[in-house]
């Protein structure tokens, strides 16, 4: 029988819940501390729902199919409700992004996405926008749906509309987009508009991009990551539409399939997630005082040598040119690591907390608790938070 959340342990690095592995405490190889040696705890999952697409887009990596065809080997809702349940087994509280494909084409997106949500996810949605409109928005919303991403590949039409396939995709996806910020969720467009003229980039899978802000002297908070740089296989990973487990969208080698094995058998215990955890890393990257903040992106260095230990291809920094000596991210900065309360929390504190992802929370709480003390505060309240956001 499943704890109730008042059975759960305290929060400890803003994660609520244990690490399991089928009913057992997680390797004990998983459980160490420090910089050196963080614990493998996932945060963020990409879930390629589907295979069917309404667009045909050159650069993608799933070989999408059209939205008329069968939904052939795709995991049935109760498979992925089982899924969920399974995944929330090893963080309660991930970040969880349904794809595709084009995700809405099926039936029971937001039926799924609903269940996650309830379930205590943080849920968002990769699609290409075209069949969003001001229902769907809603429906979004109504369904615990907390953002989308939309791609544009051009500030023109033409160019986007060819690399996509399919005449009037800009279009569609400019208008879903304008439905997604007047119906739900406008949120991202006010967090621009605050940045200024800098636009707000993810360099998610271009981790040298974080040395090169380091390097052109930008503040931590620009180039913040995980421990250890490229988080596939350590926090992070992929679900195929067929239930296949691997690092991540680009590096196709599996630990394993969900019709087989329960999730955290195969987080805690697949071939692959072991390598990459092994923070071994050949060439280039593996001698560069930049591998705790990047690391390389061992998609590419798979795609490109067969080898997902190996040099990044895409880097073109030479080892030891920038000093030599390691460089790490503050751990205010750090995104993944634990942090215990120092101070007391109000029930409402909390409570927002909660609404933090847990790759951010221990962040979070190490920001929050130094802003109070510097301003003379023994207790964290939601205004003490939100002072804490705007400084």
């Amino acid at each position: 029988m499943e704890q109730s959340d008042s059975d759960s342990p305290p929060l400890v690095g803003g994660i609520r819940g244990r690490g399991t592995k089928n009913g057992n405490p997680i390797p004990s190889r998983y459980k160490k501390r420090g910089r050196e040696a963080v614990e493998f705890q996932l945060h963020s999952i990409s879930w390629n729902l589907t295979r069917r697409c309404n667009l045909r887009c050159a650069h993608c990596y799933l070989d999408a199919s059209s939205p008329e065809e069968e939904a052939q080997g795709e995991l049935s809702t109760e498979e992925c409700l089982r899924t969920l349940d399974q995944i929330a087994r090893v963080n309660p509280h991930p970040f969880l992004i349904l794809t595709g494909g084009e995700p809405l084409l099926r039936e029971d997106l937001f039926e799924i996405a609903h269940y996650a949500a309830c379930r205590g996810f943080t849920v968002v949605v990769g699609t290409n926008g075209t069949l969003i409109d001001a229902a769907v928005a809603r429906q979004m919303a109504r369904h615990q749906i907390q953002g989308a991403s939309i791609s544009l590949d051009s500030p023109e039409p033409s160019p986007h509309d060819l690399f996509r396939g399919v005449s009037g995709a800009w279009e569609g996806a400019i208008r879903g987009a304008e439905a997604l910020k007047e119906e739900a969720l406008g949120w991202l467009a006010e967090a621009q508009k605050a940045n200024g003229p800098g636009l707000l980039i993810s360099a998610r899978c271009a981790p040298h991009y974080r040395r090169v802000l380091y390097q052109r002297g930008a503040p931590p908070s620009r180039w913040r990551a995980y421990a250890g740089g490229c988080p596939a296989g350590t926090h992070y990973c992929r679900i195929t539409p067929e239930g296949e487990v691997t690092p991540c969208p680009y590096l196709p080698l599996s630990a394993g399939s969900l019709r087989e094995r329960e999730f955290a058998e195969l987080w805690w215990q697949g071939e692959i997630f072991g390598r990459l955890r092994g923070r071994g890393r050949e060439g280039r990257c593996g001698r560069c005082e930049f591998r705790a903040l990047c690391g390389g992106c061992r998609a590419r260095a798979y795609a490109f040598s067969g080898n997902c230990l190996g040099e990044d291809p895409w880097c073109l920094h030479r080892p030891g040119s920038s000093g030599g000596q390691e460089v790490l991210l503050p751990e205010e900065e750090t995104l993944g690591l634990e942090s215990e309360f120092a101070l007391r929390w109000t029930a409402e504190a909390r409570e927002r907390l909660e609404r933090v992802p847990s790759f951010a929370r221990g962040m979070v709480i190490r920001v929050v608790e130094r802003f109070a003390r510097e301003t003379g505060w023994t207790v964290v309240s939601p205004e003490i938070m939100r002072r804490a956001k705007k400084r």
